[in-house]
């Protein structure tokens, strides 16, 4: 989502999050909370500070939803995954909180790394994730066509995907705000890795990793 910001207007939080329509109907989007309007890309929903009533925070699940009640009588429910930083930038633009109730932003040498790993060995997992899937979706493998082989591959990368999106949202979890910071998007795949260890500051093993077991599988399924 493209935000330019006005003058004068600061930037509360940027990250991702759930539209929720409806207990079935959801979207993923990215949000912008600054101290004068709430920005969803979803829906393209540009809303102002003096157009809200009221926000009250309630529960989707387990989770917390933050509900945004606007001056016409319509509602808006959102979750994020810095819920807590969320939670309290939407709090400051509706006035029942001051600017400097916001979360301190955690220092980057505490960053948790298990879904790091989790997203290096990301070929290997898939690789066995995909080989059980292809053959109770498509059975004996003698019998796949150029078809069977390209949707094959495109849940493989899809899989691999996921497992970085897993500690793309990790990060977002523990309060750091990745755009802020420069990350690259999960969708650049091993990028992501090297993008991650330059942002806090570690040595670039997650991204090999992840680019050996991929070139590993590869030979041997040309061997």
């Amino acid at each position: 989502m493209k935000f330019q910001p006005r003058p004068q207007e600061a930037v509360l939080f940027e990250g991702d999050g759930t539209l929720l329509k409806s207990k079935l109907n959801v979207k993923e989007t990215e949000l912008v909370v600054t101290n004068e309007r709430l920005m969803i890309a979803a829906s393209g929903q540009t809303i102002e500070k003096t157009d809200i009533a009221s926000v009250t925070e309630g529960k989707h699940g387990f989770a917390p939803k933050i509900v945004f009640t606007l001056r016409t009588g319509a509602m808006v429910t959102l979750m994020a995954a810095n819920a807590h930083g969320f939670k309290a930038a939407a709090f400051i633009l509706a006035g029942r909180e001051e600017s400097g109730s916001m979360p301190a932003v955690p220092e980057l040498s505490q960053v948790k790394n298990g879904t790091a790993w989790v997203a290096a060995l990301g070929p290997l997992f898939t690789a066995i994730i995909v080989a059980v899937l292809a053959v109770l979706f498509w059975g004996n493998p003698d019998n796949w066509g150029w078809l069977t082989l390209i949707q094959i591959f495109l849940l493989r990368v899809a899989l691999m995907w996921l497992f970085l999106c897993i500690d793309y949202l990790s990060l977002q979890k523990q309060g750091y705000a990745v755009k802020q910071l420069g990350l690259a998007d999960p969708i650049t795949l091993p990028y992501y890795l090297f993008s991650r260890a330059k942002v806090f500051g570690h040595s670039k093993l997650y991204g090999i990793t992840w680019c050996v077991l991929l070139a590993l599988d590869i030979l041997l399924v040309f061997a």
